[in-house]
């Protein structure tokens, strides 16, 4: 698979979910992977009781060096899970 990003990926995955055909990824650089309840965590604000529109201008309202730090803490926050979540799957193929 020649891909960009995570449409790379999530094409990979795709065909590899599927049946559809062996595949491999080759990337320039490290991937984080955690699971789907992280990946959401800095979106937690469209749970709550609040029309889309106040949790855009919520999300949107914060200066991009806050956002960065921000999503940087969650990043490093999740690097435990993460770890946990790569030794499990290296178990698992043992």
């Amino acid at each position: 698979m020649v891909g960009v990003g995570t449409s790379g990926h999530d094409v990979t995955q795709d065909l590899a979910v599927s049946g559809t055909a062996e595949v491999s990824i080759i990337q320039n650089g490290p991937t984080l992977v955690v699971s789907l309840k992280e990946a959401q965590a800095p979106y937690a604000l469209y749970d709550e009781d609040f029309s889309f529109e106040d949790c855009d201008l919520l999300a949107t309202s914060f200066p991009y060096p806050i956002y960065s730090r921000s999503h940087q803490h969650l990043t490093k926050k999740n690097a435990g899970t993460t770890y946990c979540l790569r030794a499990s799957r290296s178990a698992a193929s043992s």
